[in-house]
């Protein structure tokens, strides 16, 4: 589907199981299939559609990756639009240390079957950068991919002057690249506020209103130092005075957030707690955030193991069984998956705040994750539980988490812990993966958590603070998850339920149909008008 073999199997090959791709009409076609000259172009500053195009970081890319996928399994008209970095995101290994070291990914797109479609030119202050368009298919979604040598280098990298270049590119090269290929998309949807720089371009032949009614926003951080600010006098030298006041930020400098939210007519966050959260910090901007919670691509996460499974038990055993063998743990105890980027508030290091009461119990921990590599504080974290694996048997480090570890992990497991310092997590995904495996949440009522919580599915953290929040996790593992786990009977049943009840409420399939019926089609309505 993708021209990508993945080197476990390639999931997004496989039918989902929420909708299948062989269905005749697909969704769109039946529920929308008269609406005329409907096309979405969707922007991301990252996107991962498959281990062996590293053009991801972590959440952000894999969510715009399982999107794409869900657009392409519903027929809905869609076109991706992202970046081509030449040294992919970092390969990550530990040095002696257990200091983490980063090194580039190559990526070839002649290799990976991507065709070169066309060339852009676009005008960065004093440079004007030429541009090759690449295309990706994703099933029936084509994904652009724009490549300027020197600019469009690594993922997130280099000084603030190097990212705003690459935002300019996105946004304002991105839309380029559509005109020059007859492409004339109705609804253009901004994945976070990196690609918000495409309301120049289009500012340049449509005015305000036309291209705010036509323009979906999506934030994805309720952690202030996670909504992207440049400073004003950078963005003045590249863009001009002018469009200063559209970005305008309390605290100073030019705000990415902000400036999305008033080119843009329709917003949303990522979770119902987030919508809350997301309405009070942008309180002052007049354009409403309602939500859509995520959700993720079942034909990718789910393990083909599960189909039609007689025994759910035994399928899992077989999925546990790669998993502890990978990283040579023991198959009968009680395995806990923590796997996430290691920024500070998603607290990787609560579990581990209490060694000797971790240990007095029959568990065993997986860790494995990334942190970004100007993060120092993330990489002192991850370097104290790289040091406690290293003299424990009952835990262990994953190096060079990607989409296929990711699989493994959220496959094979029997507990996926995620520990955020409430209410920063806008959403997460990972557990909505697991839970689509069978393997229980053991999560802070944070991001989709709240949503999918019941005593028959999980376990839930109140999230008051870091004491109390260890307490709680301890206290649910010793006195409620161990004895489940020690009966085979309701173990079972509770992940038979956690299949049941949340696999379709947080399907990717669910998500973009949400996005079509809440906000794609009011934005096209306007384009007609």
């Amino acid at each position: 589907m993708c021209g990508l073999e993945s080197r476990e199997h390639a999931p997004h090959d496989r039918m989902s199981r929420a909708e299948p791709i062989a269905q005749t009409p697909p969704w769109w076609s039946r529920a929308h299939g008269r609406l005329e000259d409907f096309l979405v172009a969707y922007f991301c500053m990252e996107f991962g559609v498959d281990e062996l195009l590293p053009i991801y970081s972590g959440g952000l890319g894999v969510l715009a990756g399982d999107h794409v996928k869900s657009a392409s399994d519903l027929g809905l008209p869609l076109v991706g639009v992202g970046l081509l970095y030449r040294d992919g995101y970092f390969r990550q290994r530990l040095d002696g240390d257990g200091r983490q070291q980063e090194a580039p990914q190559p990526v070839d797109p002649e290799a990976l079957g991507m065709t070169h479609e066309t060339t852009v030119s676009v005008e960065l202050g004093p440079d004007t950068v030429e541009a090759a368009v690449w295309r990706h298919d994703v099933g029936s979604v084509p994904l652009y991919l724009l490549d300027a040598p020197g600019l469009t280098d690594g993922l997130y990298a280099g000084e603030r002057e190097h990212r705003l270049r690459q935002e300019l590119l996105l946004g304002v090269g991105g839309v380029r690249a559509l005109a020059a290929l007859g492409v004339e998309p109705s609804v253009w949807h901004l994945n976070e506020g990196h690609s918000a720089f495409l309301a120049l371009e289009r500012l340049r032949r449509e005015e305000l209103e036309r291209v705010r009614a036509t323009t979906v926003f999506t934030t994805h951080t309720p952690v202030p130092a996670g909504n992207e600010v440049f400073d004003q006098e950078l963005v003045a030298r590249y863009l001009g005075e002018d469009i200063l006041e559209l970005g305008r930020w309390d605290g100073g400098g030019f705000g990415m957030t902000p400036f999305a939210l008033r080119v843009s007519g329709h917003a949303n966050a990522v979770s119902e707690l987030h919508g809350e959260v997301a309405r009070g910090m942008w309180a002052g901007i007049d354009t409403p955030i309602g939500h859509v919670t995520n959700g993720v691509h079942p034909g990718t996460w789910t393990a083909p193991e599960l189909e039609d499974a007689g025994d759910l038990w035994e399928a899992h055993r077989l999925l546990k069984a790669r998993l502890v063998e990978r990283a040579g743990l023991d198959p009968e105890l009680l395995t806990i998956g923590l796997a996430r980027r290691f920024a500070t508030y998603k607290r990787a290091g609560l579990v581990f705040s209490d060694p000797e009461r971790l240990f007095s119990l029959p568990v065993q921990i997986v860790v494995a994750g990334k942190a970004h590599p100007a993060d120092e504080s993330g990489k002192d974290l991850m370097q104290e539980i790289v040091a406690l694996s290293r003299g424990s048997d009952r835990v262990v480090f994953l190096e060079d988490y990607d989409m296929g570890l990711a699989r493994v992990l959220v496959q094979g497991c029997d507990v996926w812990l995620n520990t955020p310092r409430r209410p920063q997590e806008a959403s997460g995904t990972s557990g909505m993966k697991a839970a689509m495996n069978g393997v229980l949440n053991l999560s802070v009522l944070d991001g989709w958590w709240p949503e999918g919580y019941s005593p028959e599915v999980g376990w839930a953290i109140t999230g008051a603070d870091d004491a109390a929040d260890a307490e709680e996790l301890y206290r649910l593992l010793e006195h409620e998850v161990l004895p489940a786990y020690a009966d085979r009977e309701r173990w079972s049943a509770m992940m038979r339920a956690s299949i049941e009840q949340l696999a379709p409420r947080f399907s990717m399939h669910r998500a973009v149909v949400e996005y079509v019926e809440r906000y794609y089609l009011a934005a096209h309505r306007s384009a007609r008008r």
